[in-house]
């Protein structure tokens, strides 16, 4: 009997956290940030051997920029910031510079991109990847996965947008999705 009552209390108690997860509000993060990868106007397109696969580069660390407290109210706060970066064979960013050419991005000279392209160009600075490769396998592309193939190592160039706007009176920095 008192091993019964224990078993109820302990499924009551049970219930009762889970009941207050489910009614939780999860708060959105000023700083929540979503991108999305754009391909820039003359971007190089290579096509590979027969028993060759591209590797791309595949994202360690990356630390988003965050919307400056200090954006004047009297600007546009939905703005597409756009960068390209390059990556260095060993994953390393080696550049960043702003894309004002593709559809969508703000221009380079204007007074938001002044304001939110140096977040976002300090941000990309400290992301980190482990670096893209081409894979060149003997007869089937698994052996791309162990030391059957020869990996040659190489830089890559990638583009993002990252769109800056105003959600419920709350300032974000979106990774958006095309």
């Amino acid at each position: 009997m008192k091993d019964e009552i224990v078993v109820r209390e302990v499924l009551g108690l049970s219930l009762v956290l889970l009941l207050g997860c489910a009614t939780t509000e999860r708060s959105v993060s000023s700083t929540e940030v979503r991108k999305d990868m754009i391909l820039p106007s003359g971007a190089i397109r290579e096509k590979l051997s027969a028993n060759a696969v591209f590797l791309a580069p595949v994202p360690i660390l990356e630390p988003m920029p965050e919307f400056p407290a200090d954006y004047p109210a009297d600007l546009n706060a939905d703005v597409n910031i756009c960068a390209e970066l390059t990556i260095s064979a060993d994953g390393i960013v080696m550049s960043v510079e702003q894309i004002s050419s593709s559809p969508g991005c703000e221009p380079a000279g204007s007074k938001s991109s002044q304001l939110l392209y140096p977040k976002v160009a300090s941000a990309l600075r400290h992301w980190t990847y482990f670096g893209a490769a081409i894979c060149h396998y003997t007869s089937n592309e698994s052996e791309c996965e162990g030391s059957d193939a020869r990996h040659v190592a190489l830089p890559v160039k990638l583009a993002y947008r990252f769109n800056f706007k105003t959600i419920q009176g709350r300032r974000v920095v979106q990774k958006t999705s095309t």
